[in-house]
């Protein structure tokens, strides 16, 4: 029974040496036009923008992608595979982390 405990601690170890962050994160929207219809099946611009702190903050990471819109208006990109323009260096997240 110990070495069954042994083992099962040892792989989980192994399991989380493992993982890893992901490279991207799938961002989806539906694309309307100044009139609010939808815009279907045609290529259409976006820019993402991350910003820091609040939605005033300033922009840690900026890029574009090009992508076609479905029939139902919706997209589907994945941020961090577009084309990057602006990373600022630096730790991005050192203000949300809460010590407890």
């Amino acid at each position: 029974m110990k070495q069954f405990f042994t083992l099962l601690a040892i792989m989980a170890i192994s399991v989380s040496v493992f993982a890893q962050a992901p490279e991207s994160l799938s961002y989806q929207a539906v694309i309307r036009n100044s009139s609010n219809e939808l815009v279907t099946s045609q290529g259409v611009g976006m820019q993402i923008s991350i910003l820091q702190g609040s939605q005033d903050g300033p922009v840690v990471y900026w890029e574009t992608h090009s992508v076609t819109t479905n029939e139902n208006g919706l997209v589907t990109s994945e941020v961090g595979k577009g084309n990057t323009y602006y990373m600022k260096n630096g730790p991005f997240m050192a203000g949300a982390v809460r010590r407890f």
